[in-house]
């Protein structure tokens, strides 16, 4: 069960890895972020605060922003989502 949960839907318009992060709300909260159909999510990516993942044009991301604290019903929301900055390059 997750507690205070609130959901979110994105669908990029190009492929690229996406940050969302939680980590400024008032009460700890976790994150998941799945891909497909009620009763067939696949999970693209789940922890506490800030989570990665690549997201692939015209797929629709279900993002579930939670209270990962038993008996904390919720308190201020924070959400950010932003393009992950770019790998570095490394010169050999």
């Amino acid at each position: 069960m997750t507690l205070a949960s609130v959901w979110y839907a994105y669908t990029p318009s190009a492929d690229d890895g996406f940050i969302v992060d939680v980590s400024e709300s008032s009460y700890e909260a976790g994150v998941i972020v799945v891909s497909g159909s009620p009763g067939a999510f696949v999970v693209e990516a789940c922890g506490p605060w800030t989570v990665g993942f690549f997201g692939a044009a015209g797929v629709t991301y279900h993002i579930l922003a939670f209270s990962d604290t038993a008996g904390v019903y919720g308190g201020s929301l924070v959400f950010h989502m932003e393009a992950a900055p770019p790998p570095p390059e490394l010169s050999l």
